[in-house]
Parts: structure tokens; C-alpha cells; sequence
């Protein structure tokens, strides 16, 4: 698995992107994502990032030292993103006291629940819409 590279372009396809791939505009895709530790679940982080797998690969080595103590994670659920300043600031808010009720609210899913069921996927789109506009 290759460690986080920001010249790495991925893709969401219904699931995490393909490497080599690009967005419809010819951009890279920019992931926020939401990580829950394993042995303490009350513990979670929210990061940001242009390659998913590698970067969590990074999270649960040790790598960073926000994440190593808590380690192993979990991926709860990630947002992908076109535009990376949408993609920071909505990691960005996420971190945010009313971007934690927000969590709490749309995105606290258990790692077992499926964040991207098409009946919530909707409804996330216009709440991140509302928030992020263009």
C-alpha cells in the first residue's frame, strides 16, 4: 500500500476511487473522512487527504502522532470532493463545535452502518450544499 502522496489522483466511484483516475473536471478528488478507534470508540478524528488508503494505512503505523496513541482506526465514513478548499473547509468545520453536532447529527454512524446509503446520500448532499455552497 503507498504512503500518502499528494501527486496520487483517485476517483470516487461508488466507493473508494481507483488509483490513476481523475474527476470529471480532470482534477484530483480530495477526501474528508472520519476515523473511530478501535479499542476506544469514543475516540474519533476527522482529516483530510488525497489518498484514502494510504493515508489510513498511515494512521493506524503509527505515523502521525495526533492518531498513534488511539491506534488501531477505523474508517466511519468519508466526503469526496472536487474542489480541495470545499474539501478543507468542510474539514475544517467538521472540527468546529456546531461541525461536532453536525457529526453527532448526519455522520455518527457506527463503523458497522453503511455511510452512504442511498437514503441518507441525499440528504447529506443538500446538508453539505446548504453549508459549502459554490
Amino acid at each position: 500500500m503507498p504512503s500518502v502522496g499528494r501527486s496520487l489522483r483517485r476517483h470516487h466511484e461508488g466507493g473508494l476511487a481507483k488509483e490513476g483516475q481523475m474527476c470529471d473536471k480532470g482534477t484530483a478528488v480530495h477526501y474528508v473522512y472520519i476515523l473511530e478507534s478501535t479499542h476506544t470508540p469514543s475516540e474519533k478524528y476527522v482529516g483530510s487527504t488525497d489518498n484514502l488508503r494510504g493515508r489510513i494505512e498511515d494512521h493506524n503505523a503509527g505515523r502521525s502522532p495526533h492518531t498513534a496513541k488511539f491506534r488501531p482506526w477505523n474508517l466511519v465514513c468519508y466526503h469526496a470532493f472536487a474542489d480541495e478548499r470545499r474539501a478543507l473547509a468542510f474539514e475544517q468545520y467538521l472540527k468546529t463545535g456546531s461541525g461536532h453536532e453536525f457529526r453527532r447529527r448526519h455522520l455518527a454512524f457506527s463503523i458497522y452502518a453503511d455511510c452512504f446509503a442511498e437514503t441518507r446520500e441525499s440528504h447529506h448532499s443538500e446538508l453539505l450544499h446548504e453549508k459549502f455552497p459554490k
